[in-house]
C-alpha cells in the first residue's frame, strides 16, 4: 500500500512539473481578451490549468495581467484573483461586449472608428478595466519616466507602483511634476486605466500648486464620480485621423477635448527622430504629438528630452 501511495505522488509531481514547463512556454507568447475572466492560457475555457498559473504567481507583483493570474488587473496576484477564477470556473469565457465597436473579421485588425468617439467606453460600469496599460500610443509600464522640456519649462511623468480607487475603479497613478525657470510649480497625481478594448481612460487628478516651495492651491483637481464628473478618453484603442473625443468631463473645472489631425509623420527631438507620430489638437488650444511605442514627445513647444 505504501508503495502505491509513493508511486502516486511521484507521478503527480512529474505531471505538475511537466505542466509548469508547458505553462511557462505558453504564457511567454499568449495574450487574449478573456484573461480578465480567469482564462490565463487563452484556451477559451476556465479550468485547473488557469488555477495552476494563478498558484505559480500567487503573492507576486506583475505587469502581465491575467497572463500571470492577475485576473482583476490590480498589479498583484492575490486572493481576489482566485475568487475571479472560482466564480468563472468550468465556464467558457467571453470578452466584455462593446455595442459601439466596429465589427471585425476574426484575425483582422479592427477598423478604427472616426468622428466623435463614445466616452461611455470609460464608464465605471463598463469594466473590467486593467492597470496594465499597453496602448501603443500611450503605454504606461511601471517605472516609466518621461521628460519633456523647453528653455524655461520642464515636466516629468512617472508611472508609479501605486493605485487609487476612483468612482469604484482601481486606477494607476501617474505623477506629473512641473518646473518653471527651475522652480517647482505643480505636482499632480493622475488616474488612468485601460478599457477592455485598449482605450486609455482618464479618471481625474489630484493637484498641488506650488509657489516658493509651498503648496498654495489645488486648481484643476477633479475626480470621476464626484458631482457630474465623468471619466474621459486620453487615447483611443485604435487611433485614426478624424477621431474626436472628450478627455476631461468636469463641469466648471475642465472640459478638454482632442482631435486627431495626422498620423505617420516624422518629428525630431533631443531624444531622437521619431517616424510614426500622431498629431493631436486639443481644446482649450494645445498641440501634442505622440510616438507609437513611447507616448508623448511634444507638448506646446516643449519636446521629449529623455525617456526610460
Amino acid at each position: 500500500m505504501l508503495n502505491i501511495v509513493v508511486s502516486y505522488f511521484i507521478l503527480l509531481f512529474s505531471v505538475l512539473l511537466s505542466l509548469n514547463y508547458f505553462l511557462s512556454s505558453v504564457q511567454a507568447q499568449t495574450t487574449c481578451p478573456y484573461q480578465s475572466s480567469g482564462d490565463a492560457n487563452c484556451d477559451n475555457k476556465i479550468d485547473g490549468i488557469d488555477y495552476v498559473i494563478w498558484l505559480n504567481h500567487y503573492n507576486r507583483s506583475t505587469v502581465n495581467g491575467g497572463r500571470d493570474g492577475d485576473y482583476n488587473g490590480s498589479g498583484k496576484v492575490d486572493g481576489l484573483d482566485y475568487v475571479v477564477w472560482l466564480n468563472n470556473y468550468s465556464s467558457q469565457p467571453k470578452p466584455t461586449a462593446n455595442p459601439n465597436a466596429t465589427p471585425t473579421i476574426p484575425g483582422s485588425i479592427p477598423t478604427p472608428q472616426v468622428g466623435e468617439l463614445d466616452i461611455s467606453i470609460c464608464d465605471p460600469s463598463r469594466g473590467p478595466f486593467s492597470l496594465n496599460i499597453t496602448n501603443e500610443f500611450y503605454p504606461l509600464p511601471l517605472g516609466k519616466v518621461l521628460v519633456i522640456e523647453d528653455a524655461s519649462f520642464k515636466v516629468q511623468f512617472s508611472v508609479l507602483n501605486q493605485t487609487e480607487a476612483v468612482a469604484g475603479v482601481t486606477t494607476r497613478v501617474i505623477e506629473e511634476r512641473e518646473w518653471k525657470n527651475g522652480s517647482l510649480i505643480e505636482i499632480s497625481r493622475n488616474f488612468f486605466v485601460q478599457a477592455p478594448d485598449g482605450t486609455v481612460c482618464y479618471f481625474g487628478e489630484d493637484v498641488d500648486i506650488y509657489s516658493g516651495g509651498q503648496i498654495t492651491g489645488h486648481s484643476g483637481a477633479w475626480r470621476a464620480g464626484v458631482g457630474q464628473n465623468k471619466p474621459g478618453i486620453i487615447m483611443p484603442a485604435h487611433p485614426a485621423v478624424g477621431q474626436k473625443y472628450q478627455q476631461e468631463i468636469a463641469p466648471g473645472i475642465a472640459m478638454d477635448r482632442a482631435e486627431h489631425i495626422s498620423m505617420g509623420q516624422s518629428f525630431t527631438t533631443p531624444a531622437g527622430t521619431f517616424n510614426d507620430v500622431l498629431l493631436v489638437e486639443e481644446t482649450p488650444p494645445s498641440t501634442k504629438r505622440y510616438q507609437r511605442g513611447i507616448g508623448m514627445i511634444y507638448d506646446d513647444g516643449a519636446v521629449l528630452t529623455s525617456y526610460q
